[in-house]
């Protein structure tokens, strides 16, 4: 069961056996994926705002639900799993915060994406999170700009990872802590988001083997009190 949060990213009431999520008054939360269930090939969003990430069940593309670092997670195998939003002009924000749980289940051989915001039609992203070796670096990727911080997302542990940009700067956070900031334009395009690999040209790249939880996407940049809240333990 997850905690209850008296915030902006969630409000938890706990009735009988039930449980009724309420999204805050927060109209910057832009999708939220708590990855509890899998149902026909589809992970919902609860912000209510139908940005639903989906798998192929036939193609045995789908994560498999597993306990998490609140309640439920999904895991994905490195080889073929993925999740993908489809096109939302919702995404195209002047700011954007994206935070989440993650476990790396297994070093990459290379590299292997987390999750990322397709842009164009060959090898771009608006944004994407990426861990590449050696050394396990988590790669903030933008358009054609790239933060790298090394050794801050150990295997086999739970890990807090954001992401954000204020219309002008772009940092990089791991368990409540700013680690790396840039100055970088982004572009955005009405490219899908994918969740547990990439796609470049439509083709899957990137798989990683991970698990990921509490998925949230933010249209602003959170300040670090905020960040630190989301990375507090459950």
């Amino acid at each position: 069961m997850k905690r209850a949060r008296y915030s902006i990213v969630g409000l938890v009431f706990v009735a009988g056996c039930g449980r009724v999520d309420f999204d805050l008054a927060d109209p910057d939360l832009i999708a939220w994926y708590q990855l509890e269930t899998l149902g026909g090939g589809a992970a919902s969003d609860s912000t209510g705002h139908r940005h639903t990430a989906v798998c192929d069940d036939a193609a045995t593309s789908c994560p498999r639900v597993v306990p998490g670092r609140h309640g439920n997670a999904m895991t994905f195998d490195g080889v073929d799993d993925r999740l993908v939003v489809g096109s939302s002009p919702a995404f195209s924000t002047a700011a954007f915060t994206v935070a989440f749980w993650v476990r790396l289940d297994l070093s990459p051989a290379n590299t292997g994406c987390l999750i990322g915001k397709v842009d164009g039609a060959a090898t771009d992203n608006s944004w994407q999170v990426c861990i590449n070796s050696p050394n396990n670096k988590l790669e903030f990727s933008s358009n054609s700009q790239t933060l790298s911080v090394a050794d801050v997302v150990s295997t086999g542990s739970w890990h807090h990872v954001a992401i954000r940009w204020d219309g002008t700067t772009k940092t990089e956070s791991v368990d409540g802590a700013d680690l790396v900031t840039a100055v970088a334009p982004i572009s955005f395009d009405l490219g899908p988001i994918v969740i547990g690999a990439d796609l470049d040209g439509g083709s899957l790249v990137a798989p990683i083997a991970a698990t990921l939880d509490e998925i949230r996407i933010y249209g602003r940049a959170l300040d670090a009190s905020e960040i630190a809240e989301l990375a507090a333990p459950p």
